[in-house]
């Protein structure tokens, strides 16, 4: 019934913007529109393996071509996402136009919207794709954008207005430094908006009064891998026997799990002592033929990032292949 109540809703909505701005808006640029709009997905110029060029992006180019400043400013309100997308990248491409202005009565549009770049299909927020628009992350032709001083402001706006979402706020949280101003807002968006790169954020502070959020996600298991990383973030002694649980369990498995054991080793590289030490050594000793390189690999990159002298004979006893040895100087540069 719900379902059944949503498409009459957003039928009237595009009634109702039709019949608003039919007259505004010419028939060559409507019809672009319905064959942008029947197309379903946002894409840039190059599709594909072969990236050869997009029938979206043809579309885009005659769109752009054809519809006034003024049609696109009434088209970035159009019901479907990907015209409001494909709106606010012709305009960022018009020299004259500061689109700072636009992207922030944006900035809280969480409609998700299917893209495809290059051959990988995938969902974006219509935000997300404002601000790559908008930012040197997105392969938009030439067009405006945002310098220093706005791009300070977007990320006070990403961190500290509401029913944001997007992508480029987690990025924000993973790379913020923990000043304590941005404190009780981290904290907010840790446990009130359950993110969980707010909660690796709010670790940076190592607060004991936030061990029992960090506690919640060991015994919940609900994100290992972001847990881990808090731990990284703040290693208490207190989390150390979960670091040798889930170490345990990786050992046991065989199977190995990348990402996990890449921040694993990391996390217990902050504890510099003996039972690390044995851990470690242990896991390239006794680990399968085909899986102690990988083993090697991240804890050779966990005590670089992370050096003490009590792992400096552990390190000379590891030896990888050369390619290994560069991506792991790169990883830590």
């Amino acid at each position: 019934m719900k379902t059944f109540l949503m498409i009459i809703f957003s039928s009237l909505v595009i009634q109702t913007f039709g019949q608003s701005f039919t007259n505004e808006i010419s028939k060559e640029v409507n019809n672009i529109v319905d064959s942008i709009i029947a197309f379903k997905t946002f894409t840039g110029e190059k599709i594909g393996l072969l990236h050869y060029t997009s029938p979206q992006y043809k579309n885009f180019e005659k769109f752009e071509k054809l519809a006034s400043t003024k049609e696109l400013s009434i088209l970035l309100n159009h019901p479907n996402g990907i015209i409001r997308c494909y709106s606010f990248w012709a305009i960022s491409n018009r020299d004259s136009i500061d689109i700072f202005d636009i992207l922030k009565k944006h900035i809280s549009d969480n409609e998700l919207i299917k893209t495809l770049h290059f051959d990988m299909f995938g969902v974006e927020l219509v935000s997300d794709i404002f601000i790559n628009i908008a930012t040197d992350d997105y392969p938009a032709k030439g067009g405006y954008k945002l310098n220093d001083y706005q791009l300070n402001i977007l990320d006070s706006l990403l961190l500290y207005r509401q029913n944001i979402h997007t992508w480029h706020k987690n990025k924000l949280l993973e790379r913020i430094k923990p000043n304590e101003k941005h404190y009780e807002r981290i904290k907010e968006i840790a446990y009130k908006e359950e993110n969980v790169d707010g909660l690796v954020a709010l670790a940076k502070y190592q607060k004991d009064i936030d061990k029992e959020l960090i506690k919640s996600y060991i015994f919940s298991r609900k994100n290992l891998y972001h847990t881990l990383l808090a731990i990284r973030e703040f290693p208490d002694q207190e989390f150390y026997p979960f670091l040798i649980q889930i170490h345990d369990e990786q050992i046991q498995k065989g199977s190995i799990q990348e990402p996990i054991l890449e921040i694993l080793y990391q996390a217990l590289a902050r504890f510099p002592n003996e039972n690390t030490l044995h851990v470690m050594n242990d896991a390239i000793k006794n680990t399968h033929f085909y899986t102690r390189k990988v083993h090697k690999k991240y804890i050779l990159l966990a005590i670089r990032k992370y050096p003490n002298n009590k792992f400096s004979d552990l390190e000379k006893k590891i030896r990888l292949p050369k390619y290994w040895i560069k991506e792991i100087e790169i990883n830590n540069e």
